[in-house]
């Protein structure tokens, strides 16, 4: 009997060995199939990069979900890229010869129940390119909406963009942290841009809010290859801090900042984690209590509020090359 208890105790144990090796080796199988997959996948995307917007595109759709999340953010900025090539010849098309029914066409065809009709991208394109009469213009405007653009009006004329709201919603579950918070950031400036004809389009708060996102994207990534278009982004809240306007809503009627602007002057000269914002915040609060009765703006003396924002700028300027854009 207790043989017999000792030569079942041998099989159980051989049969576990077993069961556990073939169990690590279909782990180990899968594993390497995985990785040989994204290998490929990098491999073949190497070669594709200067494709077509479809080519590409369709490369992108097939195997993004099977990609890194770093490779993902590589796929999605040159797909990027890729719709960049179309700006110029669909600006062409627009502003050429037939400017006028262009233009009365893209305004006719504009669906009457999106949210913001001066924007329309996202899946507001296909309503609008459902309402576009058949033709040569229906076709050219609908190839460009599906290569990633949108179409924005600025005083009353549409023109294309990138379409950064549809890539945000298609590709940030696939995308590394970097892309994805880039994606997020150049999408709320196409759905709301920070300034329109240099006339602030957005409140006190919000300014205040894109302000400190691009400068900690600048921060947390500073080699990431699309900055250029973070740190002009970075540049035209910059400009709305230091240079504050009637017009802006950011001085009253008195000639002192707005309140709002003042407590966020107050706490962006606390924000050691932002250097540029602090410092402005630091200057901005200097030069007001250096005015009489905290006056920063009157006809006589409009000139100092401009000449400290140059000031300022020239020093901001210093430490964006210092801290930030060397790598652009």
């Amino acid at each position: 009997m207790h043989k017999k208890s000792i030569y079942l105790l041998k099989i159980f144990i051989i049969f576990i060995l077993l069961f556990g090796l073939t169990v690590d080796i279909s782990i180990s199988e899968a594993t390497s199939k995985n990785n040989k997959d994204s290998i490929m996948i990098k491999q073949e995307f190497i070669c594709m990069m200067d494709q077509d917007y479809e080519t590409l595109h369709s490369f992108v759709k097939q195997n993004i979900a099977q990609a890194s999340p770093e490779l993902a953010g590589q796929m999605v900025q040159n797909l990027i890229l890729s719709s960049e090539k179309m700006l110029t010849p669909s600006a062409d098309y627009i502003y050429g010869k037939n400017y006028k029914e262009i233009r009365s066409t893209i305004l006719l065809a504009i669906p009457k129940d999106i949210e913001n009709p001066a924007v329309i991208c996202g899946s507001d394109k296909e309503k609008f390119i459902k309402n576009l009469p058949n033709g040569e213009i229906k076709n050219k405007l609908s190839k460009w909406l599906r290569s990633g653009l949108c179409l924005r009006n600025l005083e009353g004329t549409y023109f294309f963009a990138i379409d950064y709201p549809e890539y945000l919603e298609k590709y940030s579950l696939y995308t590394d942290e970097a892309t994805t918070q880039y994606l997020n950031l150049c999408a709320k400036e196409t759905i709301q841009p920070t300034v329109i004809s240099e006339i602030l389009t957005i409140d006190v708060q919000e300014l205040n809010g894109r302000a400190i996102a691009y400068e900690k994207f600048l921060k947390d990534y500073p080699n990431f290859p699309m900055n250029e278009i973070i740190y002009a982004n970075f540049n035209t809240t910059i400009s709305k801090l230091i240079n504050p306007t009637i017009y802006d809503n950011l001085i009253d009627t008195n000639g002192h900042v707005s309140k709002d602007l003042l407590v966020i002057y107050q706490n962006l000269s606390k924000q050691d984690n932002y250097p540029i914002l602090q410092y402005i915040g630091q200057e901005m609060l200097q030069f007001i209590n250096n005015q009489p009765n905290n006056i920063v703006y009157q006809d006589y003396n409009s000139d100092k509020l401009s000449s400290n924002a140059s000031i300022i700028y020239k020093k901001v300027h210093q430490l964006l090359n210092e801290l930030y854009t060397s790598h652009i």
